[in-house]
């Protein structure tokens, strides 16, 4: 991004623009991937497309044609066009040796900066930063979707409820198990214990606690994992390189 003069965009319709300028100065360059099971949540999500909307504890609502999905659609079509968004996967087989040095920016869950362009790309440290979520043109604030992560179960059929229930509380709330966590935590002062651990953050070449707090801030409540097929949670953030 410094190397050719290009601003981070803080606008879906910035990242457009950028990507197919990317696609027309640095052909094989690319600001994005449709071709994973996590894409439809870190575009249509961050859209806020009603695609997985529950309305009611038994009823989903899924309009795709409402004009927030049919935005989304049309900026990433624009984007796969000028072969600036690929319909790979990034976790594909062979992506990341054929095309993962040419990965200028990703939008995608927070996790994509340790696990993506560090395990999978083998990006140098403090190469990559963490931009906050894109907002409309109009729009003041920000949506983001919900990738990743997991979801801790007890069931009502244990013979150790309250021992069940103590080990799951002090595995997604305790200082002491999140600072050390894989991903960014969900719960808020176990995310501050992670923020300041240094290996969790020290890749990063700017400071990512603005970034990550807000996206988590941002998840939009109008997407339902419940009912869905794919897998809660984790905030997105745009991870430029």
């Amino acid at each position: 991004m410094d190397k050719w003069g290009y601003q981070v965009p803080t606008t879906w319709e910035q990242y457009e623009a950028l990507g197919k300028q990317v696609a027309k100065e640095h052909p094989g360059y690319l600001v994005g991937s449709v071709g994973d099971t996590n894409s439809h949540e870190s575009y249509f999500w961050s859209g806020q497309c009603p695609a997985f909307d529950l309305v009611k504890p038994d009823t989903l609502r899924t309009d795709l044609q409402d004009q927030n999905c049919t935005r989304t659609a049309k900026l990433l079509d624009g984007l796969i066009d000028a072969k600036a968004v690929t319909t790979k996967g990034f976790f594909s087989q062979g992506f990341a040796k054929e095309s993962g040095n040419k990965v200028l920016m990703a939008y995608g869950p927070s996790w994509y900066g340790q696990y993506l362009f560090k395990a999978a790309f083998n990006a140098p440290a403090k190469q990559i930063a963490a931009a906050p979520p894109l907002t409309w043109e109009g729009e003041s604030k920000a949506a983001t979707g919900n990738v990743g992560g997991g979801v801790w179960m007890v069931s009502s059929h244990s013979a150790n409820l309250k021992a069940s229930t103590d080990l799951v509380t002090w595995l997604t709330t305790s200082d002491e198990n999140q600072a050390t966590a894989p991903t960014y935590p969900a719960y808020t002062k176990a995310a501050q214990a992670w923020l300041k651990n240094p290996a969790n953050s020290g890749y990063f070449a700017n400071d990512v606690s603005t970034a990550f707090q807000q996206a988590a801030n941002e998840v939009w409540t109008g997407w339902s994992n419940t009912s869905s097929p794919t897998p809660p949670p984790g905030p997105v953030s745009s991870c430029p390189r």
